[in-house]
């Protein structure tokens, strides 16, 4: 187990103890791609409703439309 010293490294990114922290132990316990930041994801074509598909591609045409 490697010691961190979470204080310090928050005074040098300007972040609090807890980003570190949170950071650290996500990286630790699940990889590098735990520190993505999934806010904001759009969702895949398969993942919508129907409704949504069809209001989607209603938006997209008149968006064509207009140019």
């Amino acid at each position: 187990m490697t010691k961190h010293d979470y204080r310090k490294t928050a005074e040098r990114f300007e972040v609090s103890y807890q980003q570190v922290h949170q950071g650290v132990n996500k990286y630790e316990n699940w990889g590098q791609d735990a520190l993505q930041d999934g806010r904001g994801r759009k969702k895949a074509a398969e993942e919508l409703s129907e409704a949504v598909r069809q209001k989607l591609a209603s938006k997209k045409l008149e968006l064509k439309c207009t140019v």
